[in-house]
């Protein structure tokens, strides 16, 4: 788990337009989740994973997951 306050579900829809299953991605990622892990926690494949991520980052505008979790606190 991150060692730090994630912003709620409805300041990332609002703020970023993410799509509820994109914040559920978006959360994970910002702990630190794999793919392959985001995947099981949410039953989706890794490949489908992967593309919500890359959807994020495009939304949030950052490149990688620790910009995504450090410009999410």
């Amino acid at each position: 788990r991150c060692g730090f306050l994630l912003p709620t579900a409805a300041r990332l829809r609002a703020h970023f337009r993410l799509t509820p299953r994109e914040v559920e991605v978006a959360l994970l990622l910002a702990e630190g989740a794999s793919d392959a892990h985001i995947g099981r926690a949410l039953r989706i494949s890794i490949h489908t994973a992967r593309h919500h991520g890359e959807r994020i980052f495009a939304k949030v505008g950052v490149h990688s997951r620790k910009a995504l979790a450090l410009h999410l606190v």
